[in-house]
């Protein structure tokens, strides 16, 4: 607050009591699977769940599902985006996963020494072929004429060189000193070649032995016309790979239905200028990432600068796809001083290195297309034990279903889809009973053939679950249902899970969060083909009743495929026995927590109180007018701040509420009279 007046005048003070609830969107999904590419969700990683927004981005970032062996979850997430545009995704991977790699050859360019003084007058033609030998058309044919009799030669001659020639690309002058410099070439490798012609040629070096430490090249007497190739290393290289492991980086080209499809990664190298090169990092046959780099240590585009060697998701710059470095071997090569580099005495090569005119020496990587290989998933270990816990994870390191547990991420549903492992389900059951942050949805697996044996795996009596499930924090649904893949262009059984928590994020989009979503309205399921088993009524009367807790998906003849039941894994009846009830219960809770985090360390007197008391009742008439439910009354006062509350710190805000109930039983009574009974005008 500003300082108060003590002199006659007018002054302001302004105080914000306008809070309200921001919204906050119900019902998105947190899946986890695993992936044949991104990122793995890990605190040493400094990842969490990745946003998915679309279709294409979960393809983008995480690849296809037929790459991905084990689980539905890539496959399970395509399905869940058909209703929504807002989902988590949650990589898993084993220790067996490994990052894909590529590399690309480091080689000299070519070059041919000159010397002269001021007033020399040269006149040069000059022709470049690239590292496959091919010329460059049109070859480069150029008049060179230096009169300043006063100035510096080698400065001058560069500034009329590279106007004329090296803004063509092909080659480029780089001064060494006051009357020294090389014309080279800008492309290497052992096929790349230039040819200098001309009056005044004074010497050259050849390329030979250019990683060695001295006797860098050979020197010719002066002549009128020189050819120098340049050379490849046998070790030093320019390596890439992926940020993360997976197949999905690997490079393949694959026909399908006579079209050639191209998946993966490479890495391609195109020649600039001179010391400069642009690297293109291509998927899936097209370009997405494309950097200029450069050759001169100084620059800000140096090779192993605009790449790092290492991943940093806070850093704006370089790659989101590879790291990369410059290796002799498997060791780290610094290029220290590079010949690219002007210099008024001489080059250094490297520690211990020549200096001078033998010491030309200027690396570059060879034009060429290098495609990454070697990753693999992760996704397959060998035994059941590692895969359990690879996807549930570490609490401590949030991963595998511990990535869920993030506050600023709002999951409010939680899917593990293809995996019905009881120690699977029962740990994702009792995060989100610790947590209270979202509804894990299960079912049971596939390949059970009536309503009795689907009731007797959520009792724990066979087909791999040993003990019941009974929590209101938990949705089971049954049975599987077929989905025609256009990836793997057959017809495949999909965990029905997947298709709830879809329905659920649909309800939550198209009506209210608290709204049941199954029925014809918002249950009805137009994708499936055929459902795993056909169910009557007396079925879905034992699946949903007398204590059972499987929610039918149910296959009618005119109205099609239709979830039947939102009940929860409650066996207790309560209003919590039902999906609707929770899902309110969540979204409340989270409405609840953000709009009193202002409330935090104020005074715990009747003035807070009565904030508290206004912003609980401004949320639950918002749900109550939105049919959430009926009725509901706030308390905030003395009978539940007693004194010793309030000296423990403590602020209490008691809420009774009555959610509106879904109508699931419809009846009708028929009442028949006769003729005589008077309706009174009805």
């Amino acid at each position: 607050m500003a300082n108060k007046l003590t002199s006659p005048g007018v002054q302001t003070f302004e105080k914000d009591f306008s809070f309200y609830a921001p919204n906050v969107t119900g019902s998105i999904p947190g899946i986890v699977g695993f992936a044949s590419k991104g990122p793995i969700a890990s605190v040493a990683n400094s990842e969490s769940a990745t946003l998915i927004t679309s279709q294409e981005q979960l393809i983008q970032v995480f690849g296809r599902p037929d790459s991905t062996a084990g689980g539905q979850g890539i496959l399970g997430a395509l399905e869940i985006l058909e209703n929504t545009n807002n989902i988590y995704y949650i990589r898993v991977a084993s220790d067996s996963a490994v990052n894909a790699s590529g590399s690309v050859a480091i080689g000299m360019c070519p070059a041919v020494y000159l010397s002269g003084s001021a007033g020399d007058d040269i006149t040069l033609t000059v022709a470049v072929s690239g590292s496959t030998g091919v010329s460059k058309t049109p070859s480069i044919i150029k008049v060179i004429s230096n009169t300043d009799p006063t100035g510096t030669w080698a400065l001058d001659f560069a500034s009329d060189f590279n106007k004329q020639v090296g803004g063509g690309g092909a080659a480029k002058f780089v001064s060494i000193s006051n009357t020294a410099g090389y014309i080279v070439g800008s492309y290497a490798g052992s096929g790349a070649a230039i040819t200098v012609s001309g009056n005044f040629v004074t010497g050259f070096v050849d390329g030979a032995d250019y990683h060695a430490d001295t006797g860098n090249g050979t020197f010719a007497t002066t002549t009128s016309s020189i050819t120098v190739k340049g050379s490849t290393s046998d070790d030093l290289v320019y390596a890439t790979q992926s940020i993360w492991p997976g197949a999905g980086y690997n490079y393949s080209s694959v026909e399908v239905a006579g079209t050639t499809r191209i998946y993966g990664n490479s890495i391609e190298t195109d020649m600039l200028a001179g010391d400069g090169f642009n690297l293109t990092v291509n998927t899936d046959g097209s370009p997405t990432e494309i950097f200029s780099m450069s050759m001169t240590p100084s620059s800000s585009s140096f090779i192993t600068k605009a790449i790092g060697s290492s991943y940093d998701k806070f850093t704006v710059s370089g790659s989101s796809v590879i790291t990369a470095n410059v290796l002799s071997g498997v060791t780290a090569y610094t290029i220290a001083t590079s010949d690219w580099s002007d210099a008024t005495a001489g080059i250094s090569i490297e520690s211990g290195g020549t200096t001078g005119a033998t010491g030309g020496r200027f690396l570059k990587p060879i034009e060429t297309t290098s495609n990454m290989s070697g990753g693999v998933n992760g996704d397959q270990t060998g035994t059941v034990v590692s895969v359990v816990s690879d996807i549930i994870g570490s609490p401590a390191n949030k991963t595998g279903i511990y990535a869920i547990d993030d506050d600023s991420l709002n999951i409010s549903l939680g899917i593990i889809p293809g995996y019905f492992d009881q120690n699977i389900q029962n740990a994702l059951v009792s995060l989100a009973e610790s947590t209270q942050k979202f509804l894990a949805v299960v079912a049971p697996p596939l390949g059970l053939d009536s309503a009795q044996q689907a009731i007797d795996w959520t009792n724990g009596n066979g087909n791999g679950r040993t003990a019941s499930l009974n929590s209101s924090w938990a949705a089971v649904y049954w049975p599987h249902l077929r989905v025609y893949d256009t990836f793997s262009k057959a017809s495949v059984w999909i965990d029905p899970a997947v298709f709830a928590v879809s329905q659920m994020a649909f309800t939550a989009g198209t009506a209210e969060v608290w709204f049941a979503p199954a029925g014809l309205t918002r249950g009805r399921l137009t994708k499936p083909t055929e459902v795993e088993v056909t169910l009557n009524v007396g079925d879905r009367n034992a699946l949903y009743g007398a204590g059972n807790i499987v929610n039918p998906i149910q296959k009618f003849v005119q109205d099609g495929i239709v979830i039947w039941g939102q009940r929860t894994a409650q066996r207790t009846a309560s209003a919590l026995d039902r999906v609707n009830v929770r899902l309110m219960m969540i979204l409340l809770r989270q409405l609840l927590l953000v709009s009193s985090r202002s409330d935090v360390f104020e005074p715990n007197d009747p003035i807070l109180w009565l904030s508290v008391k206004n912003k609980a009742e401004s949320i639950l008439r918002d749900i109550q007018r939105r049919r959430g439910i009926t009725d509901f009354r706030v308390i905030v006062d003395e009978t539940v701040n007693t004194p010793l509350r309030i000296d423990r710190n403590e602020l209490w805000a008691k809420i009774l509420l009555k959610p509106t109930k879904a109508a699931e039983i419809i009846n009708f009574e028929l009442n028949l009279t006769n003729q005589s009974t008077d309706f009174g005008g009805q």
